[in-house]
């Protein structure tokens, strides 16, 4: 099920994000991506919109769109990739 992202989420799609991101980028440092971290938080996810991919009640995935055109981040929890959820 998509869903749009509640507060009680950003735990769950921020280690989404920061194990996601530093699996694909494996040649920059897991210290930038984890020195990025609190700016994607507190920045980035607060302006967007931002859907979530829920399966049984575990968040697998997320999307954020920036002003209803750009999409600024898309993640998949690295456990469950390659099921065709970012293609959802």
């Amino acid at each position: 099920m998509i869903r749009n992202m509640e507060n009680k989420d950003i735990d769950k799609i921020m280690d989404i994000w920061i194990k996601s991101t530093i699996k694909a980028h494996d040649f920059i440092s897991k210290e930038y991506w984890e020195g990025n971290y609190n700016t994607v938080k507190n920045e980035y996810i607060p302006i967007s919109e931002t859907f979530v991919y829920e399966d049984q009640g575990d968040i697998k995935g997320f999307i954020s769109v920036i002003d209803k055109a750009f999409i600024g981040s898309l993640f998949v929890d690295i456990d469950a990739q390659g099921n065709g959820i970012g293609k959802s």
